[in-house]
Formats: structure tokens, C-alpha cells, sequence
């Protein structure tokens, strides 16, 4: 036996290490078409679920799913001193939340989906620890003894040198270790990782094709990153996703451009394995404005960044899958526009279309979005939308709107049925506080003083108001009276002349609602006072215009 085999065999003995060929028999291969892409997510359990794993899968499943081919979900839980517990159970259902459906991955309930798992990297220890001990047999890898303080002194020489940091040249100091001191040092018990050994020269570039960000020229890779880690025997990020896409056959890795700078490591990985390596692409992550510069969404400083953030305001689903491809690709507007009906999925991503400079996030936009897409929902959707989400997030709303339901129904239904539809709902944490009105113990009564009109005036609009409801009254003749009575009391219907000369009238018929709609709902501004009139009821209506008018005297 070679000294390289002695070594390799020392660090992953026989009997709890298989041989590579005994466990990729099991990975046959993808009877894949032409045109058809594997892609996969790969996120790492290590917290709350960021809103930019969510723009991943979005991304990663539409292209799988034109193309024809297979999403994976898998999970890196190599790093499993940061690892929080149920985070993994929480990715898998966000994707299923917002329809991202994954063909292979692990599921909610403990099994497996998909013929090229486990798709838990901690579960496939055996595969990296076995091409590890055949890297160290060709000579490939070695053991690296080097303890943190000698590397940490190695950094702080190289940043006093202003030389690049990291383990290479002549820094890799135990690369050409003879086989008698590694050895040794495994007899002494001295900690140790693998580190793969580098063929590549810094000063030497090569061109580097990347789908969104193009063909580049970057320098090769010299450093020799250890792939295995001493304190568990668990694969670094590098090592395990390369063995990772080759198995699963993986033809496209879509992922952050925070990689973009380990893409000529990676491909060398791929190279020193003999594998072919997939297609890259690199998408700058979502992004705010911080100031006058730009920044990726942060954990510790952007809520937003946080999914839970969303599901507690309570934004649908839909409005967060259309929000998002908005960002992917900027013709999605007008695809939207083109195709009303169709589900935001059926959109044709293409990576092209994608900004290497990455998009905003824009609270704003997705309000906007927000509001359009409930503003289609019917009275009925609304409802079960809002109590679903009431069940989760607000226990006391819940049980009203359980106890009221066709009133809620009715609210629900203001301006909904006819061509203007109302757009005044972004999302279901704001329901309650803006239909408190309806309710006798959650509606404040308004404070008709503060209107810029004299008492008398208001009184009058008031009582002029009341002579002419009539719940028999369409629309339109109910607002034939309104203008009359606001006429007839100097509020013009006529804006052009309003503008004109203010100080000719009392106000305009804008006004002259306003100060009804105030004592109605004790708010400047609402949905439809007629439609608002019918839900409240004649009687209670009629109560609280009457109760406006005392709180003039």
C-alpha cells in the first residue's frame, strides 16, 4: 500500500468510509430532453426564512418548469453550529405556500421525494468523506495541521505585505508535508482538515461565461480551500455542492452573485473531480437604498428581509409572487397587462431579462400590487383570505368575523361589484382598524368642529342630507339629490367654475360629502357613502347623521 493510500485510509478508514464506486451506483442517469434544466435551491437552515430564498425558488421553479425539467430542493446543513432548529421545515413551507412545488427534496413530514437523495447534506456524509479519501490517494488533497492562530498570523503577514490573504504558494505551508509527518502528526492527535490541493496560478486568467453577467476574464484560483472539515468530518459549502450538482446532475446552478468570486474555485473543483461542470448564473440579490448608496437586504437591519414580515401584514400570496417577478424581469407588467387572467406562473421567465445590477425593493410597489390584486377578489374570497389569515395573527378578529359573517361579507362587498373597484386594501393587518366603523363599539364619534365650515353649515348639510335619503333610490338618483340639496346650499358640482373663484361658493359637492361621510363614518375619506349607507342600515345611518348634528350645537 502507498504511503498517499496509508494516509487516506488513517483519516477515513474502511470500515466506516465506503468506496466512491459502492455508493454512486445508485445515481443513474437523467433521461433528460434537449432544452430541459435541473436546477436546484440550495438554502442553509441557519435562521428565519429571508424573502430572497423565496426569489430563488420563484426563479429556479418557473425555469424548470417551461423547460420541462426537475427542481430540487436541498438542504445545506453542513454548518450545523449555526444551524436553528425547524428552520428546514419552514423553508419547505414557504416554497409550498407561495406554489413553488419542488419535484425532489425533502418533505414536511420526514420523507424523501425524488430518486437522488438524500437531499439533506448531512445525510450524505459517506459520499464526501469517500471522494476525500480518493482525492488523498491521487495526491490531490492533502492534510492540512495548520492550528487558528498560525493562520491567523499568516492573514495579519500577508495584510502587512498587502498581499492577497488565504492559503496558497508559499503560505500553504503543509502541502508538501512528507507522508512521515502527516504521519506523525495523525499519531500525535493533531486536528487536521483536508484541503483540496490547487492547480491554478492567480496571475493567470481565463474566460469565465456566466449567463446573466456574460463572459469574463478572471484570474484562475490558487487557493487550496479545505473541503473537509476537522470537527465533524462534514464537506465545506465548495466541496459539497460540486459533488452535490454532479450527482443530482444539476445543468444549471442559478444562485446569488455573492458567489460570483468562488466561480473559478468551483469550476476547478468540478475540473479536478473530472466532471463537467453545469451552467452558472449569478443574480444580484434584492436590494434598498441606504442613503445615496445601494445595499442587499440585511437580517439585522431590513424586516422586510424576513418572510414572517410579510405573512404577519398579511400580503397574499399572489401579490408577493407577482411583486417578485416584477423584480426578476422587468417586462412582467406588460405580460401582466397582455394576460389578466392568467396565473402570475404561466409568466416565461427568462434569465436574460434579469438586472446584474439587481432590483429595488419598493414598498410602495407592492402596496400598488397588493391593492389590485384584493381589489379582484370577491366577497367571499376576501373573507376566507382575511380569516385565514386572522386565524394565525389576530385571535380577537378571527372570532368576529367567525360571529359576523355575512355582515363582514357585506362590508367586504362595497365598491367591488361594478367598473371602478375599490383599491384601498394592501394587505389584511389593516382590515380591522379600517372598517371599525361599522361596528358601534370600535367607531369614533367624529368631531364635526374641526371642519373649516361654520356649525350652521354643517348642521345644514346634515339635515339637508337626511331629507333626501330614500333607500328605494338607484345610484344615480340618490346622487341627482345629492348635487341638488349640496346646490342649493352654494356647493357647486361645477369644479372648472369652483376653481375659478372659490370664494363664490361654500365648497363642491366634494365637500359637502365630505362633511356627511365625516358624521357617518368619522373619517374624511372612505369607499362609496351609498353603499356604505345600505351595509350600516337606514336606522343606525340616520342615528348618526342625527347625533352630528347635535354635536354642532
Amino acid at each position: 500500500m502507498s504511503q498517499l493510500h496509508t494516509i487516506a485510509e488513517r483519516v477515513f478508514p474502511a470500515a466506516s468510509v465506503p468506496e466512491v464506486d459502492t455508493l454512486v451506483a445508485a445515481y443513474q442517469p437523467r433521461a433528460l430532453q434537449p432544452g430541459q434544466m435541473v436546477v436546484r435551491i440550495a438554502p442553509s437552515p441557519t435562521g428565519f426564512m429571508h424573502i430572497g430564498t423565496v426569489y430563488m425558488g420563484l426563479i429556479n421553479y418557473l425555469l424548470a418548469r417551461q423547460s420541462g425539467g426537475k427542481f430540487i430542493l436541498r438542504i445545506e446543513d453542513t454548518d450545523q453550529k449555526r444551524e436553528v432548529e425547524g428552520t428546514a421545515q419552514r423553508i419547505i413551507a414557504a416554497l409550498e405556500k407561495f406554489g413553488i412545488h419542488f419535484d425532489e427534496g425533502p418533505q414536511l413530514d420526514g420523507s424523501t421525494k425524488g430518486a437522488y437523495g438524500p437531499y439533506t447534506q448531512s445525510a450524505r456524509k459517506n459520499l464526501y468523506q469517500a471522494h476525500a479519501k480518493q482525492l488523498l490517494r491521487d495526491g490531490k488533497a492533502y492534510l492540512c495541521f495548520c492550528t487558528p492562530e498560525e493562520l491567523e498570523k499568516t492573514r495579519e503577514l500577508q495584510m502587512a505585505r498587502k498581499q492577497r490573504t488565504g492559503y496558497y504558494g508559499a503560505y500553504a505551508h503543509h502541502r508538501n508535508l512528507s507522508a512521515e509527518e502527516v504521519l506523525t502528526n495523525l499519531d500525535q492527535g493533531k486536528p487536521f482538515v483536508v484541503r483540496m490541493k490547487s492547480l491554478g496560478r492567480h496571475e493567470t486568467q481565463e474566460d469565465v461565461t456566466d449567463l446573466v453577467m456574460g463572459t469574463r476574464r478572471l484570474p484562475q484560483n490558487d487557493i487550496d480551500i479545505p473541503i473537509i472539515k476537522a470537527n465533524d468530518g462534514l464537506p465545506t459549502y465548495h466541496f459539497a455542492h460540486v459533488i452535490d450538482d454532479h450527482y443530482m446532475q444539476t445543468t444549471h446552478v442559478i444562485r446569488a452573485d455573492e458567489w460570483y468570486s468562488s466561480l473559478p474555485l468551483h469550476l476547478e473543483l468540478f475540473k479536478i473531480m473530472g466532471w463537467t461542470p453545469p451552467h452558472y448564473a449569478h443574480l444580484a440579490p434584492i436590494q434598498v437604498m441606504d442613503g445615496p448608496s445601494r445595499r442587499k437586504l440585511s437580517k439585522r437591519k431590513d424586516p422586510e428581509s424576513n418572510i414572517e414580515y410579510f405573512y404577519q401584514k398579511g400580503y397574499p400570496v399572489a401579490a408577493m409572487t407577482e411583486y417578485l417577478l416584477n423584480l426578476a424581469n422587468s417586462d412582467f407588467e406588460d405580460w401582466r397587462t397582455k394576460n389578466p387572467t392568467l396565473s402570475a406562473l404561466d409568466f416565461k421567465l427568462d434569465l436574460q431579462k434579469t438586472s446584474p445590477s439587481g432590483a429595488l425593493f419598493d414598498s410602495h410597489k407592492l402596496d400598488s400590487i397588493s391593492r389590485r390584486i384584493i381589489s379582484e377578489y370577491t366577497q367571499d374570497e376576501v373573507y376566507d383570505q382575511l380569516l385565514a389569515w386572522a386565524q394565525g395573527h389576530d385571535q380577537a378578529f378571527h372570532a368576529r368575523l367567525l360571529a359576523e359573517t355575512d355582515y363582514m361579507k357585506r362590508i367586504f362587498n362595497i365598491e367591488r361589484t361594478g367598473a371602478r373597484k375599490r383599491k384601498d386594501i394592501c394587505h389584511w393587518s389593516m382590515v380591522q382598524a379600517d372598517i371599525a366603523y361599522f361596528f358601534d363599539d370600535t367607531f369614533t364619534p367624529p368631531v364635526m368642529s374641526a371642519l373649516p365650515w361654520p356649525a350652521a353649515t354643517v348642521r345644514a348639510v346634515l339635515h339637508s342630507y337626511l331629507e333626501v335619503l330614500n333607500p328605494a333610490d338607484t345610484h344615480d338618483q340618490w346622487w341627482d339629490k345629492v348635487r341638488a340639496a349640496g346646490e342649493a346650499l352654494g356647493f357647486t358640482a361645477d369644479m372648472k367654475a369652483y376653481k375659478q373663484n372659490k370664494d363664490a361658493f361654500q365648497g363642491s359637492i366634494a365637500d359637502f360629502m365630505k362633511i356627511v361621510r365625516l358624521a357617518l363614518t368619522g373619517r374624511e375619506n372612505s369607499p362609496d357613502v351609498l353603499e356604505i349607507t345600505h351595509v350600516l342600515g337606514w336606522d343606525k345611518a340616520k342615528a348618526r347623521l342625527q347625533s352630528a348634528i347635535q354635536s354642532c350645537c
